[in-house]
């Protein structure tokens, strides 16, 4: 078992914390999800657990909020994304993705092997060191311009495959406001 429950701790009265002990972590980490909450992992060996959780969680009472706040908005700001997705909507959404792809690959100078095109839970595209492009169908669901930057996005990993600073000047090269569509992405939630 890689976690085991240590406590629940009450940070407000909307705001609770599950603890869980860890043999494999090293460090205290909080995570925040939709299906879990806010979880805080502690190393198992940790001296004074009992106030270091205490402490930490006071410290980090007003980011774990922003961070709730941010999920909920996200959720509500994404529900035309939750959708059922209709085999005709995959047709058309493929169709749209893939030739919107190769258009802009051209445009560009890009050379890329295959696309692939699924339903994802926490991904808009990926580029592979195979040059092959994978994207979300539920990309087709957003605004063209926001589609747009997230084709250009994974094209251009296919010159530089991390987001070094190289990667982001040659992005803004060709897409002078992916900072904006960034944020838009980030406010969304899949």
């Amino acid at each position: 078992m890689k976690h085991k429950i240590y406590a629940k701790v009450k940070l407000n009265k909307n705001v609770s914390c599950n603890v869980y002990e860890s043999y494999l972590a090293r460090y205290p980490r909080i995570s925040i999800s939709a299906n879990q909450g806010v979880r805080l992992i502690v190393p198992h060996r940790l001296p004074n657990k009992d106030k270091f959780i205490l402490k930490i969680l006071r410290e980090k009472l007003s980011w774990i909020e922003k961070q709730l706040t941010h999920q909920k908005n996200a959720q509500k700001n994404s529900s035309f994304l939750n959708q059922k997705l209709t085999p005709h909507f995959q047709k058309i959404a493929r169709e749209k993705i893939i030739r919107r792809t190769k258009e802009m690959a051209q445009n560009y100078g890009f050379r890329f092997n295959k696309i692939y095109l699924r339903t994802q839970k926490t991904r808009w595209g990926s580029a592979s060191s195979k040059k092959n492009l994978s994207f979300n169908l539920r990309l087709a669901q957003l605004p063209q311009n926001v589609m747009d930057y997230v084709i250009l996005h994974e094209l251009t990993h296919l010159a530089h495959p991390n987001h070094s600073k190289k990667f982001w000047q040659a992005l803004d090269k060709i897409c002078p406001f992916s900072e904006n569509y960034k944020k838009y992405l980030k406010n969304l939630r899949i």
